[in-house]
């Protein structure tokens, strides 16, 4: 073989062998581009994937949280319905004793008013004006003057009224003709 003959084999072995490598470097860069894709494409689905287990996750801690809260609600619901039960007894025991006392003594005036202010129930509270007992004391507090107790001492509520009653019109009758009036002394 002549040496022109085996520097045209060597180029050409040197070119198949330069493309050989060529080809395989771009076939690299094609599968590390394609890896790449599948890398970003994975990742994105693993983030929406968190994304919405993280909001699944916030709609049951909320749902817990308004059970929580309902349970707390009811709990509170049932304290007060035991209280005012608890107080019912005594409620009715006051109640029967002042209201035929004010009867006797007032030709129904006293009677009158408490019936109209608090159904004749000393624990009567208005929730919006906060006013409280059996003639509606505003604010519950004023019963304080009378007896230091009255909150659990309904039989304050009768003597705080009846002071009322002498300082601002001097009689239940009086009082009464008032409220006929103004639905409200």
């Amino acid at each position: 073989m002549s040496t022109r003959l085996k520097a045209l084999l060597a180029i050409g072995v040197g070119t198949v062998i330069t493309i050989a490598i060529m080809s395989a470097a771009h076939s690299i860069t094609v599968n590390e581009q394609k890896l790449k894709a599948q890398t970003q494409k994975l990742e994105a689905q693993t983030k929406a994937q968190h994304n919405l287990e993280i909001q699944n996750l916030k709609k049951i801690i909320e749902q817990k949280d308004k059970e929580l809260q309902s349970k707390a609600e009811a709990k509170e619901r049932a304290r007060l319905a035991a209280i005012e039960t608890a107080k019912t007894p005594v409620v009715s025991k006051v109640v029967q004793s002042i209201v035929p006392t004010a009867q006797a003594a007032t030709g129904d005036a006293k009677a009158f008013i408490y019936a109209r202010e608090s159904g004749n129930n000393p624990g009567a509270i208005n929730r919006p004006s906060g006013a409280c007992s059996l003639g509606q004391a505003l604010p519950c507090s004023k019963l304080s003057s009378v007896c230091p107790d009255w909150q659990t001492n309904y039989a304050c509520d009768d003597a705080f009224f009846t002071s009322y009653m002498q300082s601002r019109y001097g009689s239940w009758e009086a009082a009464r003709a008032f409220w006929e009036v103004h639905r409200w002394w």
